[in-house]
């Protein structure tokens, strides 16, 4: 993946990962649905010329392979999200032992296995390999009216409100948290989708109520850009 630069007057092909210069080995990206995450990872994929990983695709096929019902999705065995967890563990695991082969893994709670993971690698190998995990916020009103779009793109004809949506989402959220802290024991009394309780596992927070997806990915490069991960320009 390549794009035409003018660079001094010359013509180029340039690999947007070295056009801008990208240095870190992970970039981690967490939130709640409707929040903009997907679109976040993606838009700095793209821009950076990066490989993204959407964790959500292999929960859709994890259930699948268990013959649950999408609309069961609460039913799935805790062991399909030990094995999906851990995946992410060994993806961000090797991605900062083999410098030169950037990630940016997007997942529920991929800033915290992604400090599950720094939490056992030597201070030497953690200088070498540049870690950046965000937390990507945003109103829920905004979030149900997103989640609603989104829905009724996929399902031309579905009538659902954006309360029913608020209803349901929180209902998930909780059935969930419950599951993740059997896995992540480091969750007990924390919410890790707070910015202030869970701060220990973030390293930016981005706020995207009013902001739309390019500005979302243009924060969040000025923030690698100042911890020297990225060119600015």
């Amino acid at each position: 993946m390549s794009r035409r630069l003018e660079a001094r007057g010359q013509s180029e092909d340039i690999v947007p990962k070295e056009r801008w210069g990208v240095s870190f080995c992970v970039v981690t990206i967490s939130g709640k649905p409707g929040s903009g995450n997907t679109a976040l990872g993606q838009g700095l994929g793209d821009k950076y010329g990066v490989e993204v990983s959407h964790v959500g695709e292999a929960y859709r096929k994890g259930i699948e392979e268990h013959n649950i019902p999408v609309i069961d999705y609460s039913r799935r065995p805790v062991k399909t999200d030990e094995e999906i967890d851990e995946m992410q563990a060994q993806a961000i695991r090797r991605a900062i032992e083999m410098t030169g082969h950037p990630i940016i893994k997007e997942s529920k709670l991929a800033g915290v296995i992604a400090t599950e993971v720094l939490d056992k690698t030597d201070a030497g190998q953690k200088a070498l390999s540049p870690v950046a995990r965000i937390l990507v916020v945003a109103d829920e009103n905004v979030r149900a009216e997103r989640i609603q779009k989104r829905e009724s793109e996929k399902n031309p004809g579905l009538e659902v409100t954006q309360e029913e949506i608020q209803d349901r989402t929180k209902n998930r959220w909780k059935r969930d948290l419950t599951r993740y802290r059997i896995i992540h024991p480091q969750l007990a009394d924390i919410d890790p989708w707070d910015p202030e309780s869970a701060d220990k596992f973030y390293d930016f927070v981005i706020d995207t109520t009013d902001l739309t997806p390019e500005e979302a990915v243009q924060k969040v490069h000025e923030f690698l850009a100042s911890r020297g991960m990225v060119n600015l320009t």
